[in-house]
């Protein structure tokens, strides 16, 4: 019951997102046990919650906004400790550029247990963001899925490099104009095939003896969801297969 307040057709923070559109968003993803997952997303881990559970032996790799991670839906979720030190990894969105230098602090001969206690804090951070940062580029991702407060279109340049190729991209949105500008990108680029912008929208029937109609409180829209494979480009050109003669 917790978890499916947060679909609550007022609940701003989870983005709007609806149990229907999550489903979709999945499928469309192409999401499967050992998939390899790159995700930015603005509905309070409710995407990286659904993602993990279906993602037991892969990764689910997110990105985050501001200083520090906010995934409330995935803290009461049911997942062991295990599971998400094993499969899931987050990273703020401003050290994804971010050059891993050797940690070369060296501690001064009047040093205290304070300078001691601070460099190994300090050394420990180092370590932990340098196997972030090479797990991010390690391999390319077989998917990316997109829900943020950011402009989409720049979100999908700077993180479709990281997505191998025939592989998904999902960006969602509650709202069609946020994604119009994106959709028209995509369909233009070489990087991306069989581009969709399509509503999710499920109808909630109520039945009771000798009537059925729908629910009348339900949400007008379950939101949208453009959806694209990624592909590269080739300078080459197409060789078409010579006929051959009869004798």
């Amino acid at each position: 019951m917790l978890l499916l307040s947060f679909f609550s057709p007022s609940n701003e923070i989870s983005s709007y997102i609806r149990v229907d559109t999550i489903s979709q968003l999945l499928t469309s993803a192409n999401i499967y046990s050992s998939s390899r997952v790159l995700v930015a997303e603005n509905t309070q881990g409710m995407i990286i919650s659904s993602l993990l559970s279906r993602v037991t032996d892969g990764l689910v790799f997110g990105l985050f906004e501001g200083g520090g991670a906010n995934y409330d839906i995935l803290k009461i979720s049911n997942f062991t400790e295990s599971l998400e030190k094993k499969v899931f990894h987050s990273l703020s969105w401003q050290k994804i550029d971010h050059q891993i230098e050797p940690f070369t602090e060296e501690l001064g001969e009047n040093h205290t247990e304070n300078d001691v206690k601070g460099r190994d804090r300090r050394l420990r951070n180092h370590n932990a963001l340098k196997e972030t940062l090479e797990t991010l580029r390690s391999a390319p991702f077989d998917s990316l899925v997109v829900s943020t407060s950011y402009d989409p279109l720049s979100v999908i340049k700077k993180l479709v490099p990281y997505v191998g190729g025939s592989r998904a991209v999902v960006i969602y949105s509650p709202y069609k104009e946020t994604l119009l500008e994106s959709f028209e990108y995509m369909r233009m680029s070489s990087e991306f095939l069989n581009v969709s912008l399509q509503e999710s929208w499920m109808r909630e029937y109520q039945v009771l003896p000798g009537r059925t109609h729908p629910m009348m409180n339900m949400t007008s829209s379950g939101g949208y969801l453009l959806t694209a494979i990624r592909v590269f480009a080739s300078n080459e050109p197409r060789q078409t297969p010579s006929k051959k003669s009869r004798s």
